[in-house]
């Protein structure tokens, strides 16, 4: 695979995860860590509740 391959591959993979993770949060409560060092609950209501903050 080239280079430009595997970048087209990981964006097309990007796509179907967050997809897959919005039908997620509309059913189930998740758990699950921010990029800022966040531990989050998700609630299918759109609720989300800050668990731990790593900061």
């Amino acid at each position: 695979m080239t280079q430009k391959e595997i970048i087209q591959k990981q964006k097309e993979l990007e796509v179907l995860y967050s997809a897959w993770m919005a039908e997620k949060m509309k059913k189930e409560v998740l758990t699950f860590k921010r990029k800022n060092g966040e531990t989050v609950r998700h609630y299918p209501d759109g609720r989300e509740e800050v668990i731990r903050n790593e900061h």
